[in-house]
């Protein structure tokens, strides 16, 4: 046996027990690797969907296995879940050309945790009858909070009953936290 690395032509002479002798050339050729390769983004929020593209040539096989705190397998050239579970996820990608070789690429996922809900609560006016009605983020120090009716800030004003959210952005990891509700019970009804 004889390994070579490179394509072309080779001679192969073989000599029997007799002393005879043969020799014929052999063109040696190898078949192309197809490129294995994971685009996307590897950082996500809890709740968004993870897409990953490994699409390199319409003939080729593909076959993801991914594993971590949930494990998924898919067989297209591009994927999209979304993770019922925060955590790191280890990606594979096998790439199979029609001449059978396979070439595999890697990448790890991170799904961040949604933060807890910011605590909220009513503070001055609560009676929707003499607007507006205050609320404010109760941490210490006070949140900047989105809030459902626009604000942007620790505390805000609202002039219509009914319920109102409020969340906030994680600074570490750009993620959005749970939202927190109030309700604002509408004025009495005196008729």
């Amino acid at each position: 046996s004889y390994s070579t690395w490179q394509t072309g032509d080779y001679y192969v002479l073989v000599t029997n027990s007799d002393g005879c002798k043969k020799e014929r050339m052999k063109n040696v050729t190898f078949l192309n690797a197809p490129t294995a390769r994971i685009t996307g983004n590897t950082t996500y929020c809890f709740g968004e969907e993870v897409k990953l593209n490994g699409n390199t040539g319409s003939p080729n096989s593909y076959n993801w296995t991914i594993t971590g705190p949930e494990n998924h397998t898919f067989n297209t050239a591009n994927i999209t879940f979304t993770p019922g579970t925060s955590g790191t996820y280890n990606v594979n990608l096998d790439v199979t050309s029609p001449d059978h070789c396979t070439k595999t690429a890697t990448c790890t996922v991170i799904v961040h945790p949604q933060p807890a809900a910011p605590p909220i609560s009513f503070y001055g006016n609560e009676c929707i009858h003499t607007p507006p009605v205050y609320v404010h983020s109760t941490s210490s120090p006070a949140q900047s909070l989105l809030w459902s009716n626009g604000f942007h800030g620790s505390s805000a004003q609202y002039y219509v009953p009914g319920f109102l959210t409020a969340h906030y952005i994680d600074p570490s990891t750009g993620c959005p936290s749970a939202k927190s509700t109030l309700f604002i019970p509408p004025a009495p009804n005196y008729d």
